[in-house]
């Protein structure tokens, strides 16, 4: 096994290393060679996979509450704005220069519109 892995494990493989340290409870004559593997070492481990996990989770939810929330608050600063160039165009007019200063067109650029010639039936 690559321990330098960077990406998630399955949430299945996870809990069935959960569960093989479940049943090598169970396991009274269990002795490793190395103190890395001992029981009590494994535990450790799984305490601290399970306490970044629920960190995980808690940050995760936590990012998806401010992302709510500026969404929120941008939509509201939109409406705002839009009620704002409603609110212009009525005290100034629609041909005024402080409606182009918000990014509006002016009414008199637009083009006037053209005649459409048909063409004729002979």
């Amino acid at each position: 096994m690559n321990p330098t892995m960077n990406r998630r494990l399955k949430p299945a493989l996870i809990q069935a290393d959960r569960d093989a340290v479940a049943a090598l409870e169970k396991i009274a004559a269990y002795s490793p060679n190395s103190p890395d593997l001992l029981l009590t070492a494994i535990r450790e481990v799984q305490t601290a996979m399970t306490q970044l996990q629920r960190q995980r989770v808690q940050t995760y939810v936590a990012a998806q509450s401010a992302d709510d929330d500026a969404t929120a608050k941008e939509t509201e600063f939109h409406n705002l704005i839009l009620r704002v160039k409603k609110q212009i165009v009525a005290q100034f007019g629609e041909d005024s220069n402080e409606i182009q200063s918000l990014g509006l067109k002016k009414r008199s650029d637009y083009k006037p519109p053209k005649r459409k010639i048909g063409k004729t039936a002979a």
